[in-house]
């Protein structure tokens, strides 16, 4: 896997290249359009031959030269596509890890508070337990009468008989 910050100085690489290449068509184009000065100004006789020729061959290295710059340039602009390319897909890759990192992180706090809380049927389970041995020991109710009762039934049966008690109490302290 390319690193972000790989892709970031190989962008940076790239730019530069461009800017030279530029900078290079710009001394190319200086270069040749700048005025010559006639040698027979300064009294050399040269044939028209070799100056048709000289001037063939500096057309030619020219046009290899800008051919040349063409293809660094075009090269430059695959390569910068392609680390872009590469520098989206990298960031993609980075956002798809912290999303599935945190939503593996919600799942495991969400798991791990359902395993704190008892289950709801086993609390029920628990108090209606509670509440038949409080009946049983306290107000003598035989055990058969509860299998037929409902949770509510048997909750309503604790209640009365606990403000019963309460109501004794109130009675037996004020005395």
């Amino acid at each position: 896997m390319v690193n972000t910050a790989e892709l970031k100085e190989a962008a940076k690489i790239v730019q530069e290249v461009l800017t030279d290449l530029e900078i290079v068509e710009t001394l190319i184009k200086a270069k040749h359009d700048t005025p010559k000065v006639s040698s027979k100004a300064k009294g050399v006789v040269i044939k028209e031959q070799d100056e048709a020729l000289a001037r063939k061959m500096q057309a030619d290295i020219e046009k290899e030269e800008r051919v040349q710059v063409e293809k660094d340039r075009e090269m430059a602009k695959a390569l910068a596509a392609e680390l872009n390319e590469a520098y989206q897909q990298s960031l993609a890759t980075e956002l798809a890890q912290k999303k599935a990192a945190s939503l593996k992180k919600s799942v495991v706090i969400k798991t791990a508070a359902k395993k704190r809380q008892p289950s709801k049927t086993f609390l029920g389970t628990q108090e209606r337990n509670k509440m038949i041995t409080f009946l049983k020991g306290v107000v003598g109710v035989r055990k058969e009468m509860f299998s037929k009762m409902t949770f509510e039934q048997i909750k309503e049966l604790y209640n009365f008989e606990m403000t019963k008690l309460q109501g004794n109490e109130t009675i037996l302290s004020t005395r």
